[in-house]
């Protein structure tokens, strides 16, 4: 009986624990000033913990390397502490971490979701047909 007791106890603990696994891509948008910065959280497990890198699109970064990730009780704290970055937010049913991203004295919310970010193409140089009318003025 006692077997069977730390059986189910075991079996209970890692279905917990693996409903817990944030592993995989978040993403999330910083606003500020009027501007829009997205964000991207890779985070892998290891065998002692998490580790993560983040990219920023929009500046053009890849692969930052943060240099501290932990994930306890749901809670997801990261730091890249050679660019004073911290982010703390808690997981929500449904795949979002709400959250604050501090760097440089400011507190800016910020929610992550999982999936990766697509951005939209929005070529420089248009080709026809285009999907607007255009106008041709002569001059004499």
């Amino acid at each position: 009986m006692k077997a069977l007791r730390l059986f189910l106890i075991f079996s209970m603990w890692s279905l917990l624990s693996s409903g817990q696994d944030i592993s995989g891509s978040w993403n999330g948008v910083l606003k500020f000033s009027g501007i829009q910065l997205r964000l991207v959280l890779n985070v892998t497990r290891t065998s002692n913990g998490y580790s993560a890198t983040m990219d920023s699109p929009d500046q053009g970064a890849a692969g930052i390397v943060v240099t501290k990730t932990t994930f306890q009780d749901s809670i997801l704290h990261c730091e890249v502490a050679p660019m004073g970055i911290q982010f703390d937010g808690k997981m929500q049913k449904g795949d979002s971490i709400p959250g604050t991203f501090k760097q440089g004295g400011q507190e800016l919310p910020l929610t992550l979701s999982r999936g990766i970010m697509v951005r939209t193409k929005r070529p420089q140089e248009p080709v026809k047909p285009y999907p607007y009318y255009t106008v041709r003025i002569c001059s004499n």
